[in-house]
């Protein structure tokens, strides 16, 4: 069979260059835990539609000297001279120890559908094949899939010190089973001779190794070899061959991985040195991030098998149930697939999804499995977790939000699983950028604005809980989520409200200013500071938000400070909790000879019908310090307004 290659020019209209394509993924992840994240997504994805058991399979293995010989001869054909590529394809061709990375999947449907990017397709049919060997930013529409963008991909490239990968594929296509095989490189663009033109041209830095012109309408443009050479080639590379339905999946083929823990210095006597630290290191990040697909679900099975193999040490990836303290996550992760614990956004009143957590009862007792940190240099599972982690319904972790605990403090762990309602669902996916590493629903233009507010609301309320879980108020800034826009904090929240919700006063956000008065350089200003929260307390049982300021003026003045407790929704200040009740000032002290009980509070609360507690004050020595405390009454963000009303 002859192999050839084509490498791709740019159209007149223009296309993106190879290593624009490489640089899309940011630097939020190392290139291993993206390269795994995104094949084992990829890999979930694609078992939907087939309704079975995926296995994911990892094999990082040394070539054979025939392995080597059958791929030096389909590669026979190399990008021009002019071409990056071309050097490190040569100089990885002929070292004298090759390794390749492979990335397996089985039970999936593999990549189907046409070769031509520009051929329509009904809507039986998908562009699978199109959308991961042509195309680039086309993604996978799939309902409760994982993946949203198409750009994830390019992590394959990024781990080949070649920017090459073989792509090897069993689908089903017309109604009959077609395995396909072809190669593809990733480089930068560069200016060559072509089919020996008298001017140079522009190309992209892609490349592809297959059948010329066999199914293409263009003649230069190569398809996958098909079915039986499809095999040998497969077989001859030492890949595992698919020849029936059970084998249908994709196989990736890295060549030359661009792993920390290998260099240029590899030899084949380093490789008992190496196996236990580098499977540990990719079971370490197929758990931190794929923790879900691997535990127990109700039926006593697991989502996904996995099975990673290092120079022929082969090992099954470990039960996160059976490994502290992933368990805790494992425990939250049940509560949460119970769906016992939903949380709403509102106006539109929705259910967003379902959040589990579990608390380390131990008291200490319970000690961190430290396969991993015994044998890595750096690891990302901690050996205390506090730690809530943002799942879809797909069940791959998105992100994790993370607090500090004191040594005193149990460990805990916390799941949300967003609703698999299709615009919530979409909702959350089309806010993550192309890492898929966080929920950002201002940075998408994709996004409806309810979908926003679904996504604000979640992430607001998963705050609250991991506040709450630690031991913590949510502060003014967490509630901020969105980094990007500021429009959303609660300063401007308040300074935006404060003069207005007690409906009297003097103007100030903080009350500090008479409308119609200019300051006077001689007299000291009656001021009241914002109120700031500064600790959360347990008062009966019940949690308890505390608030202090200072009143500062001319000793001897009297004034009145009207005070009111409010909810802070994704819409602003509202009086109720989803659960109906309100939150209540329940006491106040202060520097000033006046102290007041819960008592006296609710009976100047309850003369008033708008809910504002009036209190009377007089300014000694120049300062008050005041301290409320506020009940909250729910799974929610509350703020303390004051106004303050001088020269009584």
């Amino acid at each position: 069979m002859t192999i050839n290659i084509f490498s791709e020019p740019f159209p007149n209209s223009g296309a993106m260059p190879g290593e624009g394509a490489t640089k899309l993924l940011g630097l939020s992840l190392t290139p291993l835990e993206i390269l795994l994240r995104e094949t084992l997504q990829n890999s979930w994805d694609a078992s939907i539609e087939q309704h079975s058991k995926p296995s994911f399979e990892i094999n990082l293995r040394l070539l054979k000297v025939n392995e080597s010989i059958a791929l030096k001869k389909f590669f026979y054909e190399l990008p021009p001279n002019d071409s990056k590529e071309r050097l490190v394809l040569e100089k990885f061709l002929n070292k004298k120890y090759q390794l390749i990375l492979e990335i397996c999947d089985f039970g999936t449907k593999g990549l189907g559908g046409p070769f031509s990017a520009s051929e329509a397709i009904n809507k039986e049919e998908d562009y699978d094949f199109v959308n991961f060997v042509k195309n680039i930013g086309s993604h996978r529409d799939q309902r409760n899939g994982g993946g949203t963008y198409g750009f994830g991909k390019s992590s394959l490239f990024n781990m080949s010190k070649c920017k090459t990968i073989l792509i090897d594929s069993l689908t089903s296509y017309k109604n009959k089973l077609q395995n396909r095989f072809i190669g593809y490189a990733l480089g930068t663009s560069y200016d060559a001779w072509e089919d020996h033109e008298k001017k140079r041209k522009r190309f992209t830095g892609r490349h592809w190794w297959g059948s010329k012109g066999n199914y293409s309408s263009d003649p230069k443009v190569v398809d996958p070899i098909l079915d039986k050479e499809a095999r040998i080639i497969s077989e001859d590379l030492g890949l595992k061959v698919r020849n029936h339905e059970k084998d249908k999946g994709t196989s990736l083929v890295i060549l030359d991985p661009n792993l920390d823990d290998l260099d240029e210095s590899f030899s084949p006597e380093l490789i008992p040195k190496l196996q236990k630290k580098i499977n540990l290191r990719f079971q370490e990040i197929l758990l931190w991030w794929a923790w879900p697909k691997f535990t127990l679900m109700s039926n006593n099975e697991r989502p996904m098998s996995c099975q990673i193999s290092v120079f022929g040490e082969k090992e099954e990836i470990p039960a996160p149930e059976r490994i502290l303290p992933l368990s805790f996550l494992a425990n939250a992760l049940r509560e949460a697939r119970n769906k016992k614990n939903p949380i709403y956004s509102s106006r539109p009143r929705r259910k967003l999804g379902h959040i589990g957590t579990c608390i380390d009862q131990s008291e200490g007792d319970l000690y961190s499995d430290s396969r991993f940190r015994d044998v890595l240099e750096e690891t990302l599972i901690p050996e205390k977790l506090s730690h809530f982690a943002y799942l879809r319904p797909a069940e791959l972790v998105v992100k994790y939000v993370d607090r500090n605990l004191d040594d005193n403090q149990p460990q805990w762990a916390g799941v949300f699983i967003c609703s698999d309602e299709y615009d919530i669902e979409r909702g959350f996916a089309k806010s993550e950028p192309p890492t898929h590493d966080d929920w950002k629903p201002d940075s998408s233009h994709d996004l409806s604005k309810e979908q926003r507010k679904f996504v604000r609301s979640a992430k607001r309320q998963i705050t609250i809980e991991a506040n709450k879980l630690s031991g913590e108020q949510t502060s003014d800034l967490e509630l901020d989520i969105n980094s990007e826009s500021n429009r959303n904090s609660i300063a401007w929240l308040m300074g935006d409200i404060g003069s207005s919700i007690i409906g009297r006063g003097i103007g100030g956000a903080d009350g500090s200013k008479k409308l119609g008065k200019k300051k006077s350089k001689n007299k000291l200003i009656t001021k009241l500071t914002k109120p700031t929260y500064f600790k959360t307390s347990f008062i009966n049982k019940k949690i308890v938000a505390e608030f202090k300021m200072t009143l500062t003026g001319k000793e001897g003045e009297n004034v009145q400070i009207d005070f009111k407790s409010w909810i802070l929704s994704e819409e602003g200040k509202v009086e109720s909790a989803p659960n109906g009740l309100k939150p209540k000032i329940i006491k106040l002290k202060s520097t000033n000879i006046y102290n007041f009980n819960e008592e006296q509070i609710q009976k100047q609360i309850n003369q008033n019908r708008e809910g504002v507690l009036s209190l009377p004050f007089v300014i000694q020595k120049n300062q008050i310090n005041i301290e409320v405390s506020v009940e909250i009454p729910d799974n929610v963000v509350i703020t303390l307004i004051s106004n303050l009303i001088n020269n009584l």
